[in-house]
C-alpha cells in the first residue's frame, strides 16, 4: 500500500468518525436524558406514572395518543376544551415536538403559561432542539410498549 493509498483509508475514516458522531448529537434520542428533563420540566405539575399522586396538570402517562382535553376526572378549562374539540386535536409527535418548544404557539388556552388555576409554575418551553427531541421520545414512549425498529 502506497501512501496515497493510506491517507485515502486515513481520511475515509475521519470522514466515517465525523459523520457518526455529528449523527449522534444532532439526531440521537436518549430516554434517560428524556426522563430528567421530564421530571424537571413536567414533574412538579403533571403525574409520569400510573402510581404517582394527582397534580395541578392532567397525567402524561400514555400522553401519545391521546386527544388533548380528553383525559376522565381532568377539569379542563372552556377555552381549552373550545379549542382542542375543533381541531380534533391528537398528542402525537409532531404536536408533542410544536408544543414542547413553544405551548403557546400550538394551544393558545393552555394555563402552563400562567400561574393561574393552581399552576406553581409556568412552562415556556425548551429551547434546545436535543433536548426537546430527548423529552418527546420520553413522553411517546410512557406507558407505550417500547418500538421495535
Amino acid at each position: 500500500m502506497n501512501n496515497a493509498q493510506i491517507n485515502f483509508v486515513v481520511v475515509g475514516a475521519l470522514l466515517c468518525v465525523v459523520t457518526v458522531g455529528a449523527w449522534w448529537m444532532f439526531f440521537r434520542t436518549d430516554l434517560i436524558v428524556g426522563e430528567q428533563l421530564a421530571l424537571n420540566y413536567c414533574g412538579s405539575c403533571h403525574a409520569l406514572r400510573p402510581g404517582d399522586p394527582p397534580r395541578s396538570g392532567p397525567t402524561l402517562w400514555r400522553v401519545a395518543g391521546r386527544r388533548a382535553g380528553g383525559l376522565k376526572g381532568y377539569d379542563y378549562s372552556p377555552a381549552f376544551r373550545l379549542q382542542v374539540s375543533e381541531a380534533g386535536f391528537i398528542w402525537d409527535r409532531p404536536r408533542l415536538e410544536a408544543f414542547i418548544e413553544n405551548p403557546q404557539s400550538v394551544l393558545q388556552a393552555t394555563n402552563m403559561t400562567q400561574t393561574s388555576k393552581g399552576h406553581p409554575l409556568t412552562f415556556d418551553g425548551v429551547n434546545d432542539r436535543r433536548f426537546r427531541n430527548d423529552l418527546t421520545a420520553f413522553l411517546l414512549q410512557l406507558g407505550h410498549p417500547p418500538q421495535t425498529p
